[in-house]
């Protein structure tokens, strides 16, 4: 394998590849330029960005008390209902918790150099890996149905017509919402969220999409003096304080769900040593604390 070939550097042409590579360099300045910056440390923003740090630990918390079950070939989550030689629920909860907690990663990394647009993008998919983990702890049938999706003879085929039947998002609302209303048994919170997502969701397709307005909007930003100007090499948008709000509210109260649901639907703990006992319990209650402190703000800013 000889990988990808340029201009041959010998050739006739050679000033005419340096002046093309000069072109390039002065192209990756000014884009370094813009991504060196980092809105984590404007006073505004920095605890915004700490408590998306934590939601995102949670979620890892996640990951380490199911490879601790995974490792202790321990199977609590559905144990009556799924038997299966090639994985367990786990081990899908695991996937899928450490895929989700990269997606938000990524988006806080995005949303901390200004890349407001490209960071809605993403949010969008978030949403949906966050309604999939809360539909299979709440939901056996629709498990069932996730880790189904292909057969022998046709992969692809098959899972996409699946998909379309059982797992888009239209199809599985009916799950969530008989977790909310069946299994957490907090029709209120059903109702928060179910809005929610509706809103998030329409909002931010719009962008994934990319909608003529949405991409009118992202083309000017607002700078750090609060002026507007064009975007250009991915400048630092400071419209990202109102999809981070949006962030936050969204990622805290999914997590504040598939703890509900790991501890108490599946009684995770009856299954863990003391050491994860204490801190799942300890981390639970210091998140839930500033949660519950901020959630009448971050539901207000939502309104907006």
């Amino acid at each position: 394998m000889t990988g990808f070939k340029l201009f041959n550097k010998n050739s006739n042409n050679n000033i005419v590849y340096q002046n093309y590579k000069s072109e390039i360099e002065n192209m990756k300045i000014l884009y370094s330029k813009n991504l060196d910056s980092d809105l984590t440390k404007k006073d505004y923003l920095k605890n915004d960005f700490y408590f998306l740090d934590m939601t995102i630990h949670q979620f890892l918390l996640i990951s380490k008390l199911m490879k601790y079950l995974k490792k202790n070939n321990i199977n609590c989550i559905w144990k009556n209902k799924w038997n299966s030689k090639y994985f367990t629920v786990e081990n899908t909860i695991i996937v899928l918790i450490e895929n989700l907690s990269n997606t938000l990663w990524v988006i806080r990394f995005l949303l901390s150099k200004g890349s407001d647009h490209q960071a809605k993008i993403l949010f969008r998919n978030f949403i949906e890996q966050l309604d999939i983990i809360i539909a299979i702890l709440g939901n056996f049938d629709f498990f069932d149905k996730y880790t189904h999706m292909y057969n022998d003879k046709d992969i692809f085929l098959d899972a996409s017509k699946k998909w379309f039947e059982h797992i888009r998002p239209k199809k599985f609302t009916p799950f969530i919402n008989r977790v909310y209303n069946e299994v957490i048994k907090n029709k209120n919170l059903g109702k928060i969220m179910s809005n929610l997502k509706k809103s998030n969701y329409q909002w931010l397709s719009l962008f994934a999409h990319a909608h003529f307005d949405t991409l009118q909007i992202s083309s000017i930003i607002i700078d750090e003096n609060e002026n507007t100007r064009f975007n250009s090499y991915c400048s630092p948008d400071l419209k990202i304080s109102f999809t981070l709000n949006k962030l936050l509210l969204h990622s805290s109260m999914g997590n504040q769900i598939i703890f509900e649901l790991i501890k108490n639907t599946h009684s995770i703990e009856k299954f863990l040593n003391e050491e994860l006992i204490e801190k799942m319990n300890t981390n639970y209650n210091i998140y839930k604390d500033i949660y519950f402190k901020n959630v009448e703000y971050l539901l207000a800013m939502e309104q907006r």
